[in-house]
């Protein structure tokens, strides 16, 4: 009696976990992320809600289980995916950042330029926050973007596309300005070619070219020395230890069959 009342406990537990494995598997399916009218991407949540205000001056929606019932759940805004969907249908950056200061997406939505800083960050473009001058020349696709809707000026696309002498031609940057990026971009030729450095300061920069190619080079065949050097390494060891494990496995079966020959004889 007393074990069959053991079994129907153990029966009654094993029940309920049933019970609580099913309920948990029973909740509903994880939503998609879900933009609403004020344009911002809301963070998915596992519960389902009848009801989700969005406003146009606060980040979070509001979610009742019925309309105008009590809140029940705040859904935060997913900033990555509604910034780039900002970046994507806004056709200006002063449109673009009225929503998003309106919004206060970002805490710091006070602070002098805080929207354009975000939007350069979206875009991948390095910015110094002190002159906001943009310091590389790799992202040309994010860099169209930003000329697109006004985050940047002509002369700065024409410096990011490599037309510093343009920019300089048509007046917008000095000489100074096109002679300083266009030798960071290694164009040396053409900046003597434009009269914008003289043969001499042509051949000085020519020379120093050739000197950083020259060290590249041999720095990049070194590096390819050492990477091969490491796989042979790594391959001899790996061989080793095949070999001390061919051995010990050896060794194993000798002493195995030692041992039943031993037993065999006793």
């Amino acid at each position: 009696m007393k074990k069959m009342m053991q079994n129907i406990r153990i029966s009654s537990l094993a029940v309920a976990t049933v019970i609580l494995i099913s309920g948990c598997g029973a909740r509903p399916h994880y939503p998609e992320p879900i933009v609403f009218s004020n344009g911002v991407t809301y963070k998915p949540t596992w519960d389902g809600y009848n009801t989700c205000r969005a406003y146009s001056d606060r980040p979070n929606a509001e979610c009742s289980e019925e309309k105008d019932g009590p809140i029940v759940k705040y859904l935060e805004p997913d900033v990555k995916a509604t910034m780039e969907s900002f970046i994507k249908n806004s056709s200006h950056i002063t449109e673009l950042c009225n929503s998003v200061n309106r919004l206060k997406l970002f805490p710091d939505y006070n602070s002098p330029n805080s929207c354009k800083l975000h939007v350069y960050k979206y875009l991948n473009l390095m910015v110094d926050p002190l002159t906001l001058e943009l310091l590389g020349y790799s992202y040309s696709r994010d860099v169209e973007k930003a000329y697109q809707i006004g985050l940047i000026d002509k002369a700065t696309w024409l410096i990011f596309n490599g037309h510093a002498l343009e920019a300089y031609q048509d007046g917008l940057i000095d000489k100074n300005t096109a002679r300083t990026k266009m030798l960071k971009r290694g164009q040396i030729i053409e900046a003597y070619q434009a009269k914008l450095i003289d043969k001499d300061t042509a051949d000085l920069y020519m020379k120093q070219a050739s000197i950083d190619n020259a060290t590249r080079a041999s720095q990049q065949q070194a590096a390819a020395i050492k990477a091969a050097a490491d796989e042979t390494n790594r391959q001899n060891d790996i061989r080793a230890m095949d070999a001390q494990s061919n051995q010990f496995l050896q060794q194993q079966i000798q002493n195995s069959n030692k041992y039943n020959k031993f037993m065999r004889n006793y």
